[in-house]
């Protein structure tokens, strides 16, 4: 794995680490009854993690129409620090993540380098 690749992936870590999508609860704009609330965006995942997991949508059935990833944060953080380590992150996540961060090495190279 080239320094670029490498570098990439120790900031898709710390990203990952560091940023989460998190939702709280505010009053709703035209409420409708009384303690009517409407769920609210406060973070979001990294921009990386966001278009790997709609890459690879789950295969499951639901009975909405929800947002739903064959990806998993737990997964994703393991097999990140695998590749970082020098270890195999498995066949479904390792390289995947080498080509995310390879793209992200290209979108990020002025960032990277410093």
């Amino acid at each position: 794995m080239n320094h670029e690749t490498r570098a990439a992936l120790a900031a898709m870590l710390d990203e990952l680490e560091s940023q989460g999508l998190a939702v709280e609860l505010a009053p709703a704009p035209s409420p409708r009854h009384e303690m009517h609330l409407v769920r609210v965006v406060v973070s979001k995942n990294p921009a990386w993690y966001r278009s790997f997991c709609e890459r690879f949508p789950s295969t499951r059935n639901r009975a909405r129409r929800l947002p739903d990833t064959a990806i998993r944060r737990a997964h994703t953080l393991r097999a990140l620090r695998a590749l970082l380590d020098g270890e195999s992150a498995g066949p479904c996540y390792g390289p995947r993540l080498i080509d995310a961060a390879k793209a992200y090495a290209r979108r990020n190279a002025a960032h990277l380098a410093a």
